[in-house]
């Protein structure tokens, strides 16, 4: 499918609750920019008023690119339309586009524009498939926006670098923690963290000694059980 096929298709599905494009392995078929261009194309002619859940995912096969290659510009978030209904967010992935990087400046624009006036169930930054790195996901990056919806939750799964010393991803991820807790998110009742790659028995003791089981942070107890740490409301 061409540029201007895959853009007359999208002009007939105006009411599509939801889309995927993939970027072609070879930059033959398409390039890259032509690609954005077509995608933003597209997304301009969408409604996503009917859409319950929100997922940014990589697409299957694409490969990251190099730590700290900027996102397309203009990125195409910032020409979708409002998601009025929507009560969860899904962030698969640190890079998390077919059509290039999502940053946590994206990020947190797909929360802002969701609106202020909405109550948000969970949000999901990353799963067990596609966690989100810890030293390069942005995961904890743009929650003092003030132009975020009410969040209930905040699930996240972190990748631990195989590389990385246990004090310093404890360290991450006390401070990381701490900022979700007291950015003053409207809502928030809790926050899971899920340690994924690396995390074996001596990063948790690390957790674990910054963060003792009970430790309080503002209005949040914070617990570890196994590979999650968890952070409750008190009251």
């Amino acid at each position: 499918m061409t540029p201007e096929e895959a853009f007359q298709l999208g002009k007939r599905l105006p009411n599509l609750t939801a889309l995927r494009m993939v970027q072609p392995r070879s930059d033959r078929l398409w390039g890259l920019d032509s690609m954005i261009c077509t995608a933003i194309d597209i997304v301009k002619t969408l409604s996503f008023d009917k859409a319950k859940e929100v997922y940014v995912s990589s697409a299957y096969g694409f490969v990251l690119p190099p730590p700290g290659t900027p996102s397309p510009i203009p990125a195409i978030i910032n020409d979708m339309q409002p998601f009025p209904v929507a009560e969860e967010l899904h962030i698969r992935s640190a890079f998390g586009g077919a059509l290039g990087p999502v940053s946590a400046e994206d990020r947190i624009a797909v929360l802002e524009a969701l609106g202020e006036e909405r109550e948000v169930d969970s949000v999901a930054v990353g799963d067990k498939e596609e966690p989100v790195s810890l030293t390069q996901g942005g995961a904890f990056d743009g929650w003092r926006s003030q132009g975020l919806p009410s969040l209930r939750s905040v699930d996240m799964y972190l990748l631990v670098p195989h590389d990385l010393e246990d004090a310093v991803a404890a360290e991450l991820i006390r401070d990381g923690l701490s900022t979700i807790l007291t950015a003053g998110l409207r809502g928030l009742r809790r926050v899971e963290l899920w340690l994924e790659g690396e995390a074996d028995d001596s990063i948790l003791t690390a957790i674990r000694q910054l963060l003792p089981n009970g430790t309080e942070i503002d209005d949040f107890t914070i617990n570890t059980v196994g590979t999650l740490v968890e952070a409750s409301r008190r009251y």
